[in-house]
């Protein structure tokens, strides 16, 4: 495998980014507190950032094998798109409930008042 400077360079930023955007959804949760479906995103990335890490230790033949390259190409993905998929779900329930429970709130309030 030749080893291509532009490929290692980009790989580093994008763990670099994923480092970040760990770091924010962290302070995320101290302001909104955990639930169910900001902890599968907080999941998501988490597996995203380890995938990064692996294309990058691959990209510098610093791991090989048949075994790193099925979780590369399969697991990871896989992984990745079920987590989004029930993170997203989850999150949509929780502001479906949360803008029910604000137009019931707000409809109780304006009769109320006649």
């Amino acid at each position: 495998m030749v080893l291509d400077v532009t490929d290692v360079i980009l790989r580093a930023v994008t763990v670099i980014a994923g480092v970040g955007a760990i770091y924010f959804v962290y302070r995320l949760t101290r302001i909104t507190g955990i639930f169910l479906g900001l902890a599968l995103l907080i999941s998501a990335v988490i597996v995203r950032l380890v995938d990064n890490i692996v294309e990058l230790m691959l990209d510098v033949d610093l791991l090989s094998g048949s075994a790193i390259m099925f979780t590369e190409d399969v697991i990871f993905p896989l992984l990745l798109s079920v987590l989004l998929l029930l993170a997203m779900y989850t999150l949509f329930r929780t502001f479906q409930r949360a803008v029910k429970k604000s137009s019931s709130q707000t409809s109780s309030l304006s009769t109320s008042q006649f």
